[in-house]
């Protein structure tokens, strides 16, 4: 399986082949970010308490593991991987998902997240328009690759105190795990199906939020 999900990741398609998932490959999936999220935590760690910058996940709350197993891994993989595979209902639910969450930030005042979204929306509309709903398999792995980057980009949020561009420089480096992680979320959904990778997502955040307590 690590085989096929390095080759998949070297040359995503589109469609790929569905497959039956099983609890060993699912379990397989899980270890395999696992692995990788233990090999990087120690450098990243070193580098985190270097630089002084904070991680807001540093302060967990019941609200805060709640939020973070049962509603952002629905609508973290409806806004970055329910589109990979598209159809207009999901497109219809892709912008909803995304209104509700640009106007939850709104509401929190958290602006800068609101352009980040408010551009991946325009971007994902103009292209689908441009290129059409399902004739966009030459150009599918970029979106593949655009899916985990944004993804990770989107956890850069998590962190606080950045004081310089110095700062702002080093801190892609702290969401390597979730670039990581959107391959891996990616590579299910487009193999096995969106539902696994949102359970998959759960599985992954109910780990790292438990271990946080």
């Amino acid at each position: 399986m690590l085989q096929d999900f390095i080759d998949y990741c070297q040359q995503p398609v589109y469609p790929a082949e569905q497959r039956r998932m099983t609890f060993v490959i699912f379990f397989k999936l899980y270890l395999l970010y696992m692995f990788f999220a233990l090999f990087i935590s120690a450098p990243l760690g070193v580098l985190i308490n270097f630089t002084g910058i904070a991680s807001k996940l540093d302060d967990v709350s019941i609200k805060m593991i709640f939020l973070g197993i049962l509603v952002a891994p629905f609508f973290e993989e409806t806004i970055f991987r329910l589109l990979l595979k598209p159809t207009r209902w999901k497109i219809r639910v892709f912008i909803t998902t995304v209104a509700i969450y640009i106007s939850l930030l709104i509401y929190r005042q958290n602006y800068l997240p609101v352009v980040v979204f408010g551009g991946i929306l325009v971007f994902v509309l103009i292209f689908l328009q441009k290129n059409g709903y399902f004739s966009f398999s030459h150009h599918f792995r970029y979106l593949f690759y655009l899916s985990a980057t944004v993804f990770a980009i989107l956890h850069m949020f998590n962190f606080s105190q950045i004081n310089n561009n110095w700062h702002l420089l080093i801190l892609p480096f702290f969401v390597i795990p979730q670039f990581f992680m959107g391959l891996v979320l990616g590579y299910t959904r487009m193999v096995y199906g969106f539902i696994y990778a949102v359970l998959l997502h759960m599985s992954i955040n109910t780990f790292i939020l438990l271990k946080l307590i």
